[in-house]
């Protein structure tokens, strides 16, 4: 009953966690708050953290069974890995710039400028850097951080909980940004794979082998 628990409560977690950041709801928030949008990043960031500390309490909680027990090189393979992840995920977003990513910057700017009308300008579309080998290296870092440290049951269910979730973020994330930057996107899409790296250089390698076989 305990894992069922854990499930609902990490699937609990990704829906509203989706609900919240949806095109629809956001449109829908940003028409009711007006100028004071500029603290719904935020508010949301906190919202998440406070959502998910009870969250990660209860599964550190569990006496899981050990379904893998490493032991040297591999424990520390995955410890590289881990390390690896987080790193990816911190200069993934630091490339946004950390304050703006958290919400601050935007807080700070309405207060500075407190009869300012003008929204925040919108973030450009980034293909450099991670970005140019995958689409969302954040997701992926972020799937292979969290596998990296499954050891237990009730972390694999919690993986495979935030694998899907991810999974479904991405495709929703993805119609997102098609309607925010268009054709640019479109064309992004097209040229860099969006989790796996290098998957559209090695399809085009493909293709061009085996027309060279033919």
């Amino acid at each position: 009953m305990e894992y069922v628990l854990l499930v609902v409560l990490w699937g609990g977690f990704g829906v509203v966690h989706s609900f919240l950041i949806s095109t629809g709801f956001t449109r829908w928030l940003k028409a009711k708050l007006g100028r004071y949008f500029v603290f719904y990043r935020l508010s949301y960031n906190l919202l998440s953290i406070f959502m998910l500390i009870p969250i990660v309490v209860y599964t550190k909680s569990l006496n899981s069974i050990v379904l893998i027990n490493l032991t040297p090189p591999w424990n520390i393979l995955t410890k590289l890995l881990a390390a690896g992840s987080a790193m990816v995920i911190i200069l993934a977003t630091w490339r946004f710039g950390l304050i703006e990513f958290i919400g601050l910057r935007q807080a700070i700017n309405f207060f500075s400028r407190p009869n300012s009308k003008q929204p925040t300008p919108p973030t450009g579309l980034v293909r450099t850097g991670l970005y140019g080998i995958v689409r969302h290296p954040v997701y992926l870092a972020a799937i292979i951080l969290v596998w990296s440290m499954s050891i237990t049951l009730a972390d694999v269910l919690v993986s495979i909980v935030l694998t899907i979730y991810i999974v479904i973020g991405l495709v929703l994330e993805e119609k997102k940004l098609v309607l925010e930057y268009g054709r640019d996107y479109i064309n992004y899409q097209n040229e860099v794979p969006m989790l796996i790296p290098f998957l559209n250089l090695l399809i085009r390698l493909r293709k061009k082998i085996k027309t060279m076989v033919i």
